[in-house]
């Protein structure tokens, strides 16, 4: 479990450096070179050249065609269907109005019709006296309802018969009538025009027909006023009074009838007027476009003559760009190859770093067959080739293997002048460590043959990488020829389209070009531009004039920010010089020299040393824990040494007491020998053997004590043994 955490710890820290070292090449990759131009700031400034204002002139000798204007055949045939279909769908329109005012005047036909039909019905009904004329009821003519010219019914067909009878009767009789186009002559021209031309004079003009007032006959008036007074006569005064008020009501209801005619008349009239006003701007605006017809039409016709060559050359770019985007694509492509490359090799080298390291760790410390191991491990050994290798390189890999093989050849005879022969395990040497040194030589070698092989993969690239950058080079300066050569073959044929006639029909009021109050005869070198234009020019110069205040100011404030930049730059080194100087001050306590932190976080797990670092950890673990007890027995057994010789301190002390009190006694007993007599002298024999029972309970414990001290030191050293305590001599 320590095992894969630290093994885990080491990923993650693996990770955290990738991270970093990525968004370190992030931020270096988007660093931006000394000529670097900002793309944003270079379409603003194409934006500002496009839609500064300015007019250039196409007549201009160093007129560049922008590539959004420019013409081709293909364009000005869409122009004229475009235009084309405008032409049509204004006549289609107007058309559509004609038709619809064609449906009013049929509506307005019938209203008055009713109307008329209302008033004779109530001229009947008044005295002749006070009746007037009732208005005509105007008629459709023929030219007006063209959708009829084909229609028949069979009194028309009659009549047809009977005209043809009489004409065939009439070319029988050698007469001939039909104009020289015999029977069928008359069908849209002979007899039919003399009966359009009797319709066309019974019906007047419509401006006739709506002014033209009815009369009424003297007879018919002298013969219906007769009744009328003869009913007077008759009448009682009440029944004239009735009819007088029924005269009035008839006489404001044909009033009534009279106006709406005369107000129908007089709208639709109105609408005729505005539809002929409408018809007068239509023909201008038709025969501009007619105009504008003929100029796109010379215009294709002169750029169909261009058509070819322009293909050609547009041809030409067009293969230039996609030679350029296809060589853009393999340059990118080796790049990238180029790359993976490199991060392989550098995987190679990690594990070789690894694998270096691994050896080390193998050896251990103090081995004193370290040289031996290193010699073994770096030796340069003849390999057996794959079978898969051709026999073209067979040759040169020989000779390769014949170098090799003389330079480990060589390195045997240094070895064994050294006295060691490094194919085998000399005596004294863990076999498992030899045989572990040859593996890890197998390992270095097939890293080293990788190696080899990528960078030679390499070397083929960086020659295909620079030669590919060679031709892409050559591609564009190859486009940037063909794009002049189109550019100028622009040039040419907007001069012949200059050279064409445009009609622009102007007005005197918007001539202003005089000379001595007086339009000149010679107007080729005025200009003719539009009002709206001079107008947008004279606005953009405030425009542009805010704009560079605006530029100012921006740049005013984007010097600052480059200052404080500039000084936020010089405070971050100071403080990454800082941080760096107390890296290089931590790596010296702690390594003794500067190290590489990438280099030794690269540097992988070892697992069998992980392990017996863990077992290590174990062991250490379990003697302290042993170690822990021991110093509680010791402890304990120090407790019962103290406590004990306390004890015996006491004994001791009684014991000095006791010899005190017993010299002082002796010397009593001395003094009261001397003064007493001499039944009282010598030494009594209990108080010897007293004495000498004390003075061999002081040696035990003497004893005794010299062998706790031993216990002591013993306990105290690693790996001591322990001896049982010492008895004490048992006493009598």
């Amino acid at each position: 479990e320590k095992v894969a955490k630290a093994l885990r710890k080491a990923e993650q820290a693996k990770k955290r450096r990738e991270k970093r070292q990525a968004e370190w090449d992030s931020l270096l990759s988007s660093k931006p070179d000394e000529n670097y131009e900002d793309p944003k700031d270079l379409a603003d400034i194409k934006y500002a050249q496009e839609n500064m204002g300015d007019v250039k002139l196409k007549t201009a000798k160093d007129y560049t065609v922008p590539e959004h204007l420019r013409m081709n055949a293909e364009k000005k045939r869409n122009q004229l269907i475009v235009l084309k279909g405008l032409i049509h769908h204004q006549k289609e329109n107007f058309n559509r109005r004609v038709y619809a005012l064609r449906q009013d005047k049929i509506n307005v036909i019938e209203e008055i019709r009713q109307h008329v039909t209302a008033l004779q019905a109530l001229q009947k009904q008044l005295a002749p006296g006070k009746r007037r004329g009732v208005p005509a009821v105007p008629q459709l003519r023929p030219d007006e309802q063209p959708e009829k010219q084909l229609e028949y019914d069979r009194e028309s067909l009659l009549r047809f018969k009977k005209d043809l009878a009489v004409r065939e009767a009439a070319a029988l009789k050698g007469t001939d009538s039909s104009g020289g186009f015999g029977g069928f002559g008359g069908f849209g021209g002979g007899a039919k025009a003399p009966e359009k031309q009797a319709e066309a004079q019974v019906s007047p003009p419509p401006e006739a027909e709506v002014t033209k007032q009815a009369t009424v006959s003297p007879t018919t008036a002298e013969q219906e006023e007769g009744p009328w007074q003869d009913n007077l006569e008759d009448l009682t005064p009440l029944e004239i009074q009735l009819r007088n008020a029924q005269e009035i009501r008839l006489l404001h209801r044909r009033d009534t009838h009279l106006k709406d005619v005369q107000e129908l008349l007089s709208r639709f009239d109105a609408k005729l007027q505005l539809l002929c006003h409408e018809k007068l701007q239509l023909q201008v605006e038709q025969k501009m476009a007619d105009l504008r017809h003929i100029t796109l039409y010379e215009e294709l016709v002169l750029l169909k003559e261009f058509e070819k060559r322009e293909n050609v050359l547009a041809a030409k770019v067009n293969n230039k760009k996609q030679e350029r985007a296809d060589m853009e694509l393999k340059v990118t492509e080796c790049q990238a190859k180029l790359e993976a490359k490199k991060k392989d090799i550098d995987k190679l080298m990690d594990k070789e770093r690894v694998l270096l390291s691994t050896f080390h760790a193998s050896l251990g410390d103090n081995n004193k067959f370290a040289d031996f191991l290193t010699k073994v491990f770096k030796k340069k050994i003849k390999r057996a080739k794959k079978k898969a290798e051709s026999e073209e390189g067979s040759d040169d890999d020989s000779d390769d293997s014949d170098d090799e093989s003389d330079w480990s050849s060589s390195e045997e005879e240094g070895s064994e002048e050294g006295g060691l022969d490094d194919s085998v395990c000399p005596p004294g040497c863990d076999p498992e460590m030899f045989d572990n040194v040859c593996q890890l030589r197998e390992r270095r070698l097939d890293i080293e043959e990788a190696l080899a092989e990528e960078k030679k993969a390499q070397d083929v690239l960086k020659k295909e990488f620079e030669t590919l950058t060679k031709k892409a080079r050559i591609m564009d300066s190859a486009l940037k020829t063909a794009e002049g050569d189109l550019e100028a073959f622009q040039l040419e044929k907007q001069q012949k389209l200059n050279e064409l006639d445009v009609v622009v029909p102007l007005r005197l009021h918007q001539v202003e070009h005089m000379y001595n109050g007086i339009v000149p005869n010679d107007l080729s070198p005025c200009l003719v531009f539009t009002s709206s234009a001079m107008g947008n020019l004279q606005h953009r110069i405030k425009e542009l004039q805010q704009e560079k205040k605006v530029q100012k100011n921006r740049y005013k404030e984007y010097r600052q920010q480059h200052v404080q930049l500039h000084k936020d730059r010089k405070e971050m080194e100071a403080i990454i010089a800082e941080l760096e100087e107390k890296c290089h001050t931590m790596m010296m306590l702690k390594f003794g020299r500067i190290v590489d932190l990438e280099r030794l976080e690269s540097l992988r797990v070892n697992r069998n040393i992980e392990e017996l670092k863990e077992k290590l950890r174990a062991n250490e673990l379990k003697s302290a824990a042993s170690l822990a007890k021991w110093e509680e027995r010791v402890q304990l057994e120090r407790d019962r040494i103290t406590e004990l010789t306390r004890n015996n301190t006491q004994l001791l002390d009684q014991l000095n007491l006791l010899l005190g009190e017993r010299k002082e006694l002796e010397t009593a007993l001395d003094a009261r020998q001397k003064n007493l007599g001499g039944e009282y002298q010598g030494n009594r024999r209990a108080d010897l053997r007293e004495r000498q029972r004390l003075i061999q309970l002081v040696q035990l414990q003497a004893q005794e004590i010299e062998a706790l001290k031993e216990e002591i030191g013993l306990l105290s050293r690693k790996g001591g043994h322990i001896l049982p305590p010492a008895q004490p001599p048992t006493h009598s």
